[in-house]
């Protein structure tokens, strides 16, 4: 998982230049758990867990939890976009849209080849 743990960072600190955002605080882990507490299905690739305080309900912490089992299977410019969708949420509170998208649940935008990475990255942007 160490290499996996690196290339995420990699592909975090390049989220970090090409958007001009600081990811500080939005840690991410490996999980290689079937399911996780407190999502809603077993088929998981990964989410953002935020922790509230107890008395304030303030946000006070966000983490990045990805599926190993899943993040294995997928080709590099497919997490490279997971990676993108997960800090879009944790570090631009963007949410999910239904259009062809970095931000759109489930389901890969970006072309096997990449082709249009630079594309996706752009509509990002714009909507910072």
């Amino acid at each position: 998982m160490a290499e996996a743990a690196l290339l995420a960072l990699l592909y975090a600190q390049q989220f970090s230049v090409q958007l001009n955002t600081p990811i500080n605080m939005c840690p991410i882990e490996f999980s290689r758990e079937a399911c996780m507490s407190g999502q809603h299905e077993c088929d998981w690739h990964a989410f953002v867990q935020n922790t509230y305080h107890p008395v304030t309900r303030e946000l006070t912490t966000k983490k990045i939890i990805i599926n190993y089992n899943h993040w294995v299977k997928l080709d590099p410019v497919h997490r490279k976009e997971l990676m993108y969708h997960e800090l879009g949420h944790c570090a631009l509170n963007l949410k999910h849209v239904s259009t062809i998208d970095i931000m759109r649940p489930r389901v890969y935008s970006t072309h096997k080849d990449g082709s249009n990475w630079d594309e996706l990255v752009e509509r990002m942007k714009a909507t910072q």
